[in-house]
């Protein structure tokens, strides 16, 4: 079973064609392996690690939880 990148960056004129990345939903079926779904998240992880900006922020605030 193959996956997509769960992501995807687009410059919309709302945000002044800024890049936007939006992260897209995974949905598990029984046929969803941990490998699959260790590789999206890996994928998202390194993602998130490359804003120095939010992460930080969102990273205090779960910590807070």
């Amino acid at each position: 079973m193959s996956w997509q990148p769960s992501y995807e960056a687009t410059k919309p004129a709302k945000y002044q064609r800024e890049t936007v990345t939006v992260f897209k939903v995974m949905l598990a079926t029984p046929l969803t392996t941990h490998k699959v779904l260790h590789d999206v998240l890996s994928e998202k992880i390194a993602i998130a690690e490359l804003d120095n900006e939010f992460l930080p922020q969102l990273l205090s605030l779960a910590k807070s939880y």
